[in-house]
Order: C-alpha cells, then structure tokens, then sequence
C-alpha cells in the first residue's frame, strides 16, 4: 500500500514544475513603439492587407479607437545561447531552456516545444499632422513542451520584439 500511496503523491507533484519561474536572461522589449509618416488612413489600410496577404485572423476591429488585435497565430521561437543570444535572432518568441526554483536554485530542462502561438495588439494614434503612432505588441503567449519525460509543460516564454519591429518597418515602407 505504501508503495502506491508515494507514487500518487509523486504524481500530484509533478504539475508544480510548471508553475516554477523559467529563467530568459536578455532583456526583451515588451511592446514597440514608433511614429511613421503616413497618415493614419494609410497605415490603418496597410494593416487589413498585411492581416489578408499573411492569412491570420482578426479577433477585434475598432477603426474609431485605433485597435487591431489578431486571433491566434503561430509564432516562431527559439532558446537562448548560454550567453543570452538568441539562437535564432529573427524569432519572435524566446522559450527559456532552464527553471528556476523558488529557494534560487537553477536547472536546466530538455524540453521539446509542441506549440507557440500568441496574439498580435495593434494600437494607432492619428497624431493630426499626417504622421501615425504605431504601438505593436504581441501578448497572450501561450507556449506549451514536454520534458524528456513526455510530461506536458506551460513555458513561460516571451516576445523578442522582433516580429514587432518587422511590422514596424512594413508599415513604414
């Protein structure tokens, strides 16, 4: 009996490595921000034929307040370097290849990604003088692994700006 009374507690046990803090070293831009010389018609008519030309949904359209956000989309991701580079330094998502234990410890996980998505937050601001403030961020990630194990992870990943600042520079041109 004892023996499959640990295994149970053993097995409620293991959820709480997802709720463990997962170590991303860089500093990463949360949203990104820039004023382009368009107006504002102009860029907003850019973003519906940039959310038609790539195919992804659109979650919510509000012309008047300046609000475009994207339903789930798939988004590229990489691990860090040791030396908190990217590996990939185009992707828009960074996952964290280590945990850190509440007591401050650190271990490294082998973890195999099984999905990245997360949703794109476009914010516009008519500045009146011809030129448009683009606020782009890419928020509610939800990146899901398993361990060496098979055992389902939620990683706490995150945007590496990069996606923000390419649509930025799409919009400009």
């Amino acid at each position: 009996m004892k023996p499959a009374l640990l295994l149970v507690l053993a097995c409620a046990t293991l959820p709480a490595l997802a709720q463990h803090n997962h170590a991303i070293g860089g500093c990463y831009p949360t949203k990104t921000t820039e004023t382009i010389q368009l107006p504002f018609n102009q860029v907003w008519e850019k973003l519906l034929v940039w959310f038609e030309r790539t195919d992804n949904p659109v979650q919510l359209s509000d012309r008047t307040a300046g609000v475009l956000d994207s339903g789930p989309i798939q988004l590229t991701w990489c691990f860090e370097n040791d030396d908190n580079t990217l590996q990939n330094p185009d992707a828009a998502v960074v996952w964290p290849d280590r945990v850190e234990w509440k007591d401050g410890g650190t271990i490294r996980i082998l973890v195999t990604p099984t999905a990245t998505v997360g949703e794109l937050t476009f914010h516009l601001k008519d500045n009146g003088d011809s030129t448009t403030t683009v606020t782009i961020a890419v928020q509610r990630i939800r990146a899901t692994g398993s361990n060496a194990q098979g055992w389902p992870l939620k990683i706490a990943a995150q945007s590496t700006g990069k996606l923000e600042k390419k649509l930025l520079t799409q919009l400009k041109g």
